[in-house]
């Protein structure tokens, strides 16, 4: 039986934040860049909110990485680091 190798949205969410955080983005600044509302920004990353293929490709421009690599398993993998606050 083939293993199924297709990315899950769970993935592609995780994805998103991972890289917003890794790049010291707020949600503001993001969700200015792709003018839209944070609300909606914080809808797309926990899966309430649907975001539109233009909307994933300018996500990839502003993160510097290929589309492929935000619908990645492989991704999902590189741990995110927060900072303790002291």
């Amino acid at each position: 039986m083939e293993r199924n190798t297709r990315p899950t949205v769970r993935t592609v969410l995780a994805n998103l934040q991972s890289l917003r955080i890794q790049n010291g983005y707020t949600y503001k600044e993001i969700a200015d860049k792709l003018c839209i509302p944070v609300k909606k920004l914080k809808g797309i990353e926990t899966g309430y909110q649907i975001m539109s293929l233009d909307q994933l490709f300018h996500l990839a421009n502003i993160y510097s990485v290929p589309v492929d690599s935000l619908i990645s398993d492989n991704y999902a993998a590189r741990p995110v680091s927060l900072p303790i606050a002291s």
